[in-house]
């Protein structure tokens, strides 16, 4: 059983090595900057098509700053309605803090 284990978990390693060859760092890197950044704003539901905008935009307009998009989106799931409370919550008392 264990040694099946093992041959799954390898196989599956290397299967995301093949996917990952070759490709940038800093392209994956862009894709998490933007997926939070797009994550941790108060548009809760839109996330994914606002990520799909910024794609398109960047791709028109700075071709050498491409993302990756499923990066992006994943990283976008970082707020979402169990999360978002406390989340929202943070920002409030920073608003609060930065205001005075």
């Amino acid at each position: 059983m264990m040694a099946m284990m093992n041959d799954v978990a390898r196989a599956v390693v290397d299967g995301m090595r093949d996917i990952f060859a070759g490709i940038d760092p800093g392209y994956s890197a862009r894709g998490v900057f933007v997926g939070l950044l797009i994550g941790l704003t108060p548009t809760l539901g839109v996330h994914l098509p606002l990520v799909l905008a910024v794609w398109v935009v960047v791709g028109k307009l700075l071709p050498r700053r491409q993302f990756n998009l499923v990066v992006a989106m994943a990283w976008t799931c970082v707020m979402n309605p169990l999360t978002a409370p406390p989340i929202y919550y943070v920002f409030l008392v920073t608003g609060r803090f930065m205001l005075g």
